[in-house]
């Protein structure tokens, strides 16, 4: 059983059209040993029922996460509203508009063990498993890996089930080579992130419903072949959202910029000054993978983790699936969407590439 992140490809730099193929990219805990997006055909999805409103035009859907500051979803921006623009420049007319709802997901969990300084993400199995039945439905397929040393996927295509989400990540975090042959972490410097996410999207890449990966990291790369542009823009054209979730205790540390800071004191009476303003923050490549692919970044406390996880599948189940003709959006040529809303606007938006009407 190969431990291999091997990586080969078939995209050019130039090309408009990101192809990877990931032959022995990961070890398997379970019997298969064939990738699944070398293996798979191209899946041949019907296209469901046409809407009043795209009776007569082939259409596709794409999911659209709209936020207020504070992450939670919205609910009044009528479709009509909505401007779309694609990167080459298409102005693209939504069809319809409605609630993701209940739709299935196929829902991979990337476990980034890499950096595990507090020990405490053998913890996630019973943060699963107390989301089943509210969050993760009868409906979803989960898939779950975990990386650091070597990338291991202990679930594949799962139906949720509170005792098989503990056994997965019991078993991702307890695989003989995950950290090299150590008891914790041991690769963090080296460790290749973005080609992990990478084998994440291949995996996802002929799954039914929405595609969605949920990424437990701190968000740093040490290394790979790949950088966080190049696999958000493949994720975007295998419409697969991505959704961070980060330490808070490693944010913190991580995000924190020194400043010479000069202290006056001024008279008696006067404010203390500090000399320069400290700087805003700039955004981790994390979070700029996300922002650009249909989902955003949170950061949480341990004690408050399984809520955090919890916030982002209700804001996954909260998103807009719009119908665009399919005629304004050439397969193959889009690597980005941009969503805007007629007059000002206080909501984040942002889109997944689109894929064939889901099969009810």
């Amino acid at each position: 059983m190969g431990h291999s992140r091997s990586l080969t490809s078939a995209r050019s730099m130039l090309s408009l059209t990101v192809v990877l193929l990931l032959p022995g990219s990961c070890a398997i805990l379970e019997s298969q040993t064939a990738d699944p997006a070398a293996a798979a055909p191209a899946a041949v999805v019907a296209p469901a029922a046409p809407s009043a409103a795209a009776t007569s035009v082939p259409t596709l859907e794409m999911a659209l996460l709209i936020t207020d500051h504070i992450h939670r979803p919205v609910d009044d921006v009528p479709v009509e509203k909505l401007r779309l623009k694609t990167a080459n420049g298409t102005q693209i007319t939504p069809l319809s508009m409605r609630r993701e709802g209940e739709d299935p997901l196929s829902l991979v969990i990337l476990i980034d063990a890499s950096r595990d300084s507090f020990h405490d993400l053998s913890k996630l199995g019973d943060e699963f498993a107390g989301l089943v039945g509210s969050q993760l439905l009868p409906t979803d397929r989960i898939t779950m890996y975990a990386a650091d040393c070597t990338m291991t996927r202990s679930m594949n295509n799962a139906v949720p089930d509170a005792a098989a989400l503990r056994k997965g990540v019991s078993d991702a975090m307890s695989f003989p080579t995950l950290h090299g042959g150590k008891e914790h972490s041991a690769c963090g410097k080296t460790f290749p992130l973005w080609d992990d996410v990478a084998v994440a999207v291949a995996g996802l890449s002929h799954a039914p419903g929405r595609r969605v990966i949920l990424l437990i990291s701190s968000g740093e790369n040490g290394g790979g072949k790949y950088d966080w542009l190049t696999v958000e823009q493949y994720a975007f054209d295998q419409g697969v959202a991505i959704f961070g979730l980060r330490d808070k205790r490693q944010s913190d540390a991580d995000d924190f910029s020194r400043n010479a800071l000069t202290t006056t004191h001024g008279t008696p009476g006067s404010s203390v000054s500090l000399a320069p303003p400290a700087a805003l923050r700039s955004a981790n490549n994390l979070e700029l993978l996300c922002a650009n692919d249909g989902g955003l970044t949170l950061t949480s406390a341990p004690e408050f983790r399984r809520d955090g996880i919890a916030g982002i599948l209700f804001l996954i189940r909260n998103r807009f699936i719009l119908t665009i003709p399919k005629d304004a959006y050439p397969l193959g040529t889009t690597h980005g969407v941009k969503v805007t809303q007629t007059g000002i606007s206080p909501y984040f938006m942002t889109a997944t590439g689109a894929l064939e009407p889901m099969v009810k």
